[in-house]
């Protein structure tokens, strides 16, 4: 007997959960369910824009803890990964991205000033709420053995709300340091 659960997950479904991950503001978080799609892919437009947007959360992520030249090196590869997907691929709007990129190649510091684009798939942001629990690769990401430390977790320091998880943790870490 298959035994499904350690199959990769579908393209599509892992793409929306890292999109909306990232439009969220949990830009680390977001390469997750990418990556699990990614890793079994040999080459191909698919292959290269979860690529790109792996490097585009890292150069995120990178700017946002200050650490400018991780930032500028992994957006120096989103744009070439990005820039050879195929126009329209899986209708996924990359032009902000891209540009996003080369802002944080060229100014890792660009994130104090400006806040990443959210990620747009036939011209609407994803998010949370549009996405199907049952059928994205987050159903997966629940049973693998992922950080689950503050820093991986939570949103943008400027962001006004924090994860629950992220809440948890620091308040169960304040506890045990008393």
């Amino acid at each position: 007997m298959h035994d499904a659960s350690n199959d990769p997950p579908a393209v599509y479904p892992a793409l929306s959960a890292g999109i909306a991950l990232f439009n969220e503001g949990y830009h680390l978080a977001a390469h997750e369910p990418w990556e699990a799609a990614w890793l079994p892919l040999e080459t191909g437009d698919d292959e290269r824009l979860l690529h790109g947007l792996i490097a585009a959360a890292a150069a995120t992520h990178h700017a946002t803890d200050h650490n400018w030249s991780g930032a500028a090196g992994c957006a120096t590869n989103a744009v070439g990964y990005l820039t050879a997907v195929s126009p329209g691929h899986r209708d996924v709007s990359l032009d902000p991205v891209v540009e996003w990129c080369r802002r944080l190649w060229a100014d890792p510091e660009t994130i104090e000033r400006v806040s990443p684009p959210r990620i747009h798939v036939d011209e609407a942001a994803i998010a949370f709420t549009d996405l199907d629990f049952q059928s994205t690769s987050m159903r997966r990401l629940s049973r693998s053995p992922i950080s689950t430390s503050t820093r991986h977790f939570s949103r943008r320091r400027d962001s006004p709300r924090r994860s629950t998880l992220a809440t948890k943790t620091r308040s169960s870490r304040r506890r045990r340091s008393r």
